[in-house]
């Protein structure tokens, strides 16, 4: 049986993370969930080798522990290809604004439909192509 592809969600509200979770699995994929940067961490660290981990969405900000900004530069030490989104509610950030100049891939202003996270996945991550 093949592995489906996992997307690992970091983020503190549990709104946003059954929301993401909902979008996710109806565009195929599984999905871990970290309520903070620590464990975001802790999940690429103990699993990228075990399952098909392909990208993360990760929150800027967070109440407690570390966000994405501080996670980012961890997760790049463990696996540095990793695309890694960042989500806020701060549009204006320049994380969001300029996501590279963070380590992050790309970024998603909150809130946003399912069509624009489509589009960034379709765009940065590569599915393998059906042949006939």
């Amino acid at each position: 049986m093949e592995r489906k592809d996992t997307i690992i969600i970091m983020d503190d509200d549990e709104s946003i993370q059954t929301f993401l979770n909902e979008m996710l699995q109806t565009l195929d994929y599984s999905v871990l969930l970290a309520g903070n940067g620590e464990k975001a961490v802790d999940l690429i660290h103990n699993n990228h080798s075990s399952l098909n981990i392909v990208a993360m969405i990760m929150d800027l900000t967070i109440r407690f522990g570390s966000g994405g900004k501080q996670a980012v530069t961890e997760i790049r030490k463990i696996n540095p290809q990793i695309p890694i989104f960042v989500i806020s509610g701060y549009s204006h950030h320049p994380a969001i604004e300029n996501p590279a100049e963070y380590g992050f891939t790309a970024s998603l202003s909150k809130p946003f439909q399912i069509e624009n996270l489509t589009v960034m996945l379709d765009k940065y991550l590569l599915k393998e192509a059906l042949v006939m």
